[in-house]
């Protein structure tokens, strides 16, 4: 299993994203998308598949190279 150490400062709005494998939304398919905002305590990403923006924390969402 991946670990994901990243801070909220990390995420800028347009990075590409992938949700852990822990995730109901990766279970569902969802497991890539972009970043649509950065607030205190969550990531808001727009995700490919459904195209539903969901709010991560940072712990569960990993950046793609």
């Amino acid at each position: 299993m991946t670990e994901y150490f990243y801070n909220l400062a990390d995420f800028n709005p347009g990075d590409r994203v992938q949700s852990h494998p822990a995730t109901d939304a990766w279970m569902a398919g969802d497991r890539y998308g972009n970043v649509t905002k950065v607030g205190r305590k969550y990531v808001s990403v727009k995700l490919d598949t459904s195209g539903r923006t969901k709010r991560f924390p940072v712990d569960l969402i990993g950046l793609v190279a």
